[in-house]
Order: structure tokens, then C-alpha cells, then sequence
């Protein structure tokens, strides 16, 4: 609930801070005292757009601070609209600063935050019903919300949005296949030519080492033939090589090993030395004469060097180049998969559009079996407080779709809304002889606000809305109606905090707390102040609205009797 409001050089508004309490906040005030100032200040705190002008003359901006309580209500319920801000408090603070310069900032617990997220979370802690400014009641969007909220469908409505999201699942599967098939069929030639391209040359990993590797030999295989040739006519080859050399020292010091043991231990690593030179010579002659010297090997492979070298700088390597031609590959046998998948994924959205149509069909059928009780109880109340010949009708359609995005029930299409297939709106007439017509085009401001009070009485325990604020709700209205709509208010006052602003002393006297908005005029200027009245003065501010600015003691008796009589 609305804890406390703080408004600082605000129009005429010098510096105010009004603490509220739960059940029924009374405002009264004469004509221009400020009263509507103070609503507007809230709503400013709340994301109504704001001016320059509204600052007070002479200052260089305006503050305004609302602070909301979890006081009967869990802020863990406004969810995703709070879960960027980390805010684990027990209080909501609301904070607008409006500069001269005709920018604002606006704050949610010293976060910043947008007039679009701050107007979307006020919209749940609080329901304005004001000068032309009916938020919620208003708008078509919002009375199917009312209606389920009398039928206590909250599980079904739960089902039906869990089967709806499946439903949007399924159909952007398919968007998006279908996206990538047009755009494969696109560039189908491209990828073709691509695939070509690779495949022509037919690269494999390590190649291009290799082939590099094997020309360095070919293109030098006169000077690689004629080393090796000597080598191996140094090592084995030649009278005087080093195997012959190596047997006469062998033979050396086997006769040196008869006067010197320690000469033996060297014989054997002679013996492995010649081996060596023996084995190596072998390998030089297998070397030399696998090596192919022709021009034709020559130039097949300075051909595959510039084959490979062309797909190397075109892809970065050779090794990026086979992992495209595996990518365009798996891509194009996606084009032979596409029919399969499309049609897999058509027949499960069948499905689901049935699935959702279930749900959706019965929560239709229980609208319109009940739409005729919640008409008769919203009728009845209207004329208990004034709206003698009301007549109230909820109306529904259903629309069809062509959409993939649509529930499927008895062979037909429709198109899904928030809460189902039902667009809801309420038809209301409040004069005599008059057919109902939309809501929005028919009542006046104060009719609204009655409309919403009875719309809310019968929902009083379902609404999870905290504060109810109410402007001109007693506009047209006097006597006992008035006082009929003073109970009302109070009988809602048992499930909500109401913050209303009234002009009759039937309305005052059913307050829980009666605050008076009065104009101070002194030598700085104009102000407005509001003060919070014991019981004394309450009963004597009622007195004035029953009786003008002359207060005698039967004023007083009749305020003290009227309180009593709501009590």
C-alpha cells in the first residue's frame, strides 16, 4: 500500500510529506485548495508525463517521492518487472525529479529507472480513477482481466499460457526453418560452385607440406644424386672408404688388445661403426633410386603446389578450406531435409493449435455461461449507488487467423489473445432508453468511478491491486446515494487501501482517516498544506461540507450522526 508521499516545489506545492494508512483515506478541500495537485503529484511519482510548469515558481525543480509498503501485498509478485533492479526490501521508493530544463529523472529505490518500466509496475501497486484518466477500466485490454478475475480461472488461464508458449515455440521452429531453406535456396548456386571449387582441387591436411616438401627434392635431384653417390662411395664404395679404412683398424687393435686389454672395449664400437657406415651407404642407394628425376614429376608437382596454394590464400589455409567443404556439404544435404522437417514441424503445430484450442474452448464456454450473473450483480450495485436504469452486458468474439500462431477448435482458426480467444469488452448504458455502448464512449468521469467501485466491491478479495485512488467519484450524486456510496467504499476499504478525494459529506463521514487540503496565503506567496484531522476536527470539517463555513451545533450533530451511522 501507499505509505507515504513527499512532494517538494510542485505547482503551488512548497514542501508536503502525507503519510497514508491502510482501509479508507478521505481528502477534503475546498475549490482550488490543491486537492487534484496532490493526485497529480503521484501519478507524476509514477510515470505520468510531467512539464516544466509544473514547478514552482522561482525553484529549479521539482521532487517527488511515493513510497509503497508490502503491507498485504507480495512484491515478489511484480517478477520480471522488478528483477533488474535487486530489490529485496520491504519498501518500494518512487522517486521523480522534473528539472527546468524540462528533463526528468524517475528512480525505483535510488535505481534509475524509464517512465516506461516505472508506469508498467505502478500500474500493478496502484489504480487511478480520475479527471478523464481511468487506467485501467478504460482500456479494452484490461476487462477480460476483471471478467476471469470474477470466474477465479487463474489455473486455466496458467495452462492455457503454458500450452500457448509451447504453441510459439513450435511456430518460430518453423519460421526460422523456413527462413533458412529460402535463404539456402538463395545461394544454393553459390554454394554449389563453392563446393566445386574445393572438390576440383581436392586438398588434404598436410598436403601442401608434403608437396612442397617432395619439389624441393625433385628440383634438386642432380645435386641430391651426386652427394649421395659420393657419400656412398666415401662410406663403402671405394677401396680407400671409410668400412675399408675402419676393418684395417679394427684388425690393428685386436693385435693391440694383446698387450693392452683396455683396447678390446673399443673394438666392439668399430665393429658398430662400420655396421653404421655399411647400413648407411644402403639407405643412400634405396634413397637415390626411389627418387623419380623425370621433368614430367617435376612439373606435376609445381602444378599441385600452385593448385594447393591458390585454395590456401582464397580460404586462409588448407585445412579451413576442407572444413568449408564440410560445412557447404552439410548444408546442402539440408536441402533433401527441409520437406521432412517442415512437414514434422506443421503437423506437431497442428497438434499443439489443438492442445491450446482445448483450453481456450473451455475457458470461452465457462465466459459465457457466467457473463449473465457478473451483468445482474454489477446492475444491481449500480443502482444501489445512483445508476437507477444501468445496464451492463460483457461481450466477446473470437476472430479468425490464418496464423500458425492461432488455436484450433472445430475445424476453424482463431486468433489468441492474452487470456485465450475471447476478446472481451464491456457494454454499459447509464440513461434511461439507451442502448449499452462501449464503456469508453459512454460514461462520464464520474460514472466511471462508480462503474470501477462496483466492479471492484465484486471482486473485493481477488484483486491483487493494492491502492485504489478515486477522483470525482462523487460527481452528480447526493443524499442517500451519496451515502450508499460512502458504504461501498467502505465495504472495499476492507480488501484494498483507498485514497479518494469527495466534496460530500456521506463519503467523508465513512473515512478512516480524513486528511483536509487547505491554501495558505502569506507575504512569500501561495501555498498548499495538508493536514492529517483528529476525530474533533473531522467531525467539524464534515460539518462544513454539510453546511457551509457557519458551523452550529446541529452541524455538528448531524456530522457526529452521519459518522456514527457508517461506523
Amino acid at each position: 500500500m501507499l505509505e507515504k508521499l513527499y512532494i517538494k516545489d510542485f505547482a503551488i506545492i512548497d514542501r508536503e510529506e502525507i503519510h497514508f494508512s491502510g482501509g479508507l483515506n478521505i481528502i477534503t478541500g475546498e475549490t482550488g485548495a490543491g486537492k487534484s495537485i496532490i493526485f497529480d503529484a503521484l501519478m507524476v511519482s509514477l510515470g505520468n508525463r510531467v512539464s516544466a510548469n509544473s514547478i514552482r515558481k522561482g525553484r529549479d525543480k521539482a521532487i517527488i517521492e511515493s513510497v509503497f509498503s508490502n503491507n498485504g501485498y507480495d512484491f515478489k509478485e511484480l517478477g520480471d518487472l522488478i528483477k533488474d533492479y535487486s530489490i529485496d526490501d520491504d519498501e518500494l521508493y518512487f522517486r521523480r525529479e522534473v528539472h527546468k530544463n524540462g528533463r526528468s529523472r524517475a528512480f525505483i529505490n535510488d535505481n534509475v529507472i524509464n517512465i516506461s518500466e516505472l508506469s508498467k509496475i505502478s500500474r500493478v501497486l496502484l489504480d487511478y480513477h480520475g479527471q478523464n484518466q481511468h487506467q485501467m477500466l478504460l482500456s479494452n485490454e484490461n476487462h477480460i482481466n476483471y471478467y476471469d478475475m470474477y470466474l477465479g480461472v487463474d489455473d486455466r488461464i496458467r495452462e492455457f499460457k503454458r500450452r500457448k508458449t509451447e504453441l510459439s515455440k513450435l511456430v518460430n521452429k518453423l519460421d526460422e526453418t523456413v527462413r533458412r531453406e529460402n535463404e539456402l535456396k538463395e545461394k544454393y548456386d553459390f554454394l554449389k560452385f563453392k563446393l566445386t571449387e574445393i572438390d576440383e582441387v581436392s586438398p588434404k591436411l598436410g598436403e601442401d607440406v608434403k608437396v612442397n616438401d617432395e619439389l624441393k627434392i625433385v628440383e634438386n635431384s642432380e645435386q641430391i644424386f651426386n652427394l649421395s653417390n659420393e657419400s656412398i662411395k666415401l662410406l663403402y664404395d671405394n677401396v680407400e672408404s671409410v668400412y675399408g679404412n675402419l676393418s684395417l683398424v679394427i684388425k690393428n687393435f685386436e693385435q693391440l688388445g694383446n698387450f693392452d686389454n683396455t683396447m678390446e672395449e673399443y673394438v666392439e664400437e668399430l665393429n658398430t661403426a662400420m655396421i653404421s657406415s655399411k647400413e648407411i651407404s644402403g639407405f643412400l642407394k634405396d634413397y637415390i633410386s626411389n627418387i623419380d628425376f623425370s621433368q614430367s614429376r617435376i612439373d606435376k608437382l609445381r602444378n599441385r603446389s600452385k593448385e594447393l596454394r591458390k585454395i590456401e590464400k582464397k580460404y586462409g589455409s588448407l585445412e579451413r578450406a576442407i572444413e568449408t567443404k564440410a560445412e557447404i556439404e552439410a548444408e546442402l544435404n539440408l536441402t533433401d531435409n527441409f520437406d521432412y522437417e517442415i512437414g514434422k514441424l506443421q503437423k506437431e503445430i497442428h497438434e499443439q493449435q489443438k492442445s491450446v484450442g482445448e483450453i481456450a474452448n473451455e475457458l470461452s464456454k465457462i465466459r459465457a455461461e457466467k457473463c449473465g450473473n457478473f451483468s445482474e450483480e454489477i446492475v444491481g450495485k449500480l443502482k444501489f449507488i445512483g445508476i437507477e436504469h444501468g445496464q451492463f452486458e460483457v461481450r466477446s468474439e473470437r476472430i479468425l487467423s490464418e496464423n500458425n500462431f492461432s488455436a484450433f477448435i472445430d475445424g476453424k482458426n482463431y486468433q489468441l489473445f492474452e487470456n485465450g480467444i475471447d476478446r472481451v469488452e464491456f457494454y454499459v448504458s447509464t440513461n434511461k432508453g439507451e442502448s449499452p455502448k462501449p464503456l469508453s464512449e459512454t460514461a462520464s468521469g464520474g460514472e466511471i468511478s462508480r462503474i470501477m467501485l462496483v466492479i471492484k466491491s465484486i471482486l473485493s478479495g481477488r484483486d491483487r491491486t493494492g491502492t485504489l485512488v478515486f477522483d470525482e467519484i462523487d460527481v452528480g450524486i447526493s443524499g442517500k446515494i451519496a451515502q450508499k456510496v460512502g458504504a461501498q467504499i467502505k465495504e472495499l476499504a476492507k480488501y484494498h487501501q483507498i485514497i479518494s478525494i469527495t466534496h460530500l459529506p456521506q463519503i467523508a463521514a465513512a473515512a478512516d482517516w480524513h486528511y483536509s487540503v487547505e491554501k495558505i496565503e502569506n507575504d512569500e506567496g501561495t501555498f498548499t498544506g495538508v493536514r492529517k484531522l483528529s476525530e474533533k476536527e473531522r467531525i467539524k470539517e464534515i460539518a462544513k461540507l454539510l453546511s457551509g463555513e457557519l458551523i452550529n451545533k446541529n452541524a455538528l450533530n448531524n456530522a457526529k450522526q452521519l459518522i456514527d451511522e457508517v461506523k
